[in-house]
């Protein structure tokens, strides 16, 4: 037995399954968009973290070198203290050795 389909039940099941394969495309095409805008975000995000990197890696050179001239002039002026002080030391001395030099000599002279 055979049972007559009702054409606007038909019309509106051929609507139905053409707005379903219509869905499924744009589901598709939006898929498509979306892993190419994340793969773009990624990539861009990874030249981002290479700039930042490299800046970083010229900053710490920089830090560095900053911190080696500073060393480099703590240990200068270090020297030049440690130098300053012989030498007055030495003065002093020399000072003292000439006093008692001419303390001697007017002794013994008069």
């Amino acid at each position: 037995m055979r049972t007559k389909t009702n054409p606007a039940a038909a019309r509106l099941l051929t609507q139905q399954m053409a707005m379903i394969k219509q869905t499924r495309k744009n589901m598709e095409k939006v898929k498509r968009e979306a892993l190419a805008i994340q793969t773009e975000n990624i990539r861009t995000r990874d030249i981002k973290h290479s700039e930042i990197s490299k800046s970083l890696e010229e900053t710490v050179t920089l830090v560095r070198q900053r911190h080696e001239a500073v060393r480099n002039n703590i240990k200068q002026a270090s020297v030049s203290r440690d130098v300053h002080l012989r030498v007055s030391r030495s003065l002093q001395s020399l000072e003292e050795f000439v006093r008692v030099l001419r303390e001697t000599s007017v002794s013994s002279g008069s």
